[in-house]
């Protein structure tokens, strides 16, 4: 019986350090091109691909936002959930980057939680835009498997770029130069 209990401590503290390196994932694989970066966050890249449009309700104000509102302008689309750890520490990263007021730059958020006021918790601190993604449908359509997720959108909506996860020394600058490589 202690063997057993052992085990599954073991199993359990494993699981906690996995979900340190690469964020909260929702599930056991991941359908992306993965690479270990030198910040230790999972990496996709490929050629741009069609991001459909949705409409999310602010958090904040309730008001529809579509994402075809900010075509013209690189977006910088951040999934997340209020009680994940690793989005907890991402968060003042976005908000810096945000109040960076980038040129030709959005930055979006989307949060998954069960109601608007366990988000608001966490997006009342901060200034960048939230939307609510009630039941992860939009997370469950574009395939978002851990947290926090970023999608890097060029002007035309198109995706050219995930990163998943993110790790101590992660700072507004990285996600500065991954925006300027887009065109």
């Amino acid at each position: 019986m202690k063997k057993i209990h052992r085990d599954l401590l073991l199993t359990g503290m494993l699981g906690i350090l996995m979900l340190s390196l690469v964020g909260c994932n929702d599930s056991n694989s991941l359908k992306q091109e993965n690479n270990l970066t030198p910040q230790n966050s999972l990496v996709s890249d490929y050629a741009p691909k069609p991001f459909k449009d949705f409409t999310l309700n602010d958090a904040k104000t309730g008001k529809p936002v579509s994402l075809n509102s900010f075509k013209g302008k690189k977006v910088f689309l951040h999934f997340w959930y209020p009680t994940c750890g690793p989005c907890l520490e991402d968060l003042p990263i976005v908000e810096e980057l945000h109040k960076k007021n980038l040129k030709n730059v959005a930055v979006v958020t989307v949060a998954d939680a069960k109601t608007v006021a366990d988000i608001n918790k966490v997006a009342n601190k901060y200034t960048f835009l939230t939307l609510f993604d009630p039941d992860r449908k939009i997370s469950k359509l574009y395939a978002v498997e851990g947290y926090p997720t970023h999608a890097y959108l060029n002007t035309k909506g198109q995706e050219c770029k995930r990163t998943m996860g993110i790790s101590t020394g992660t700072t507004v600058q990285d996600y500065i130069d991954i925006l300027n490589k887009i065109k």
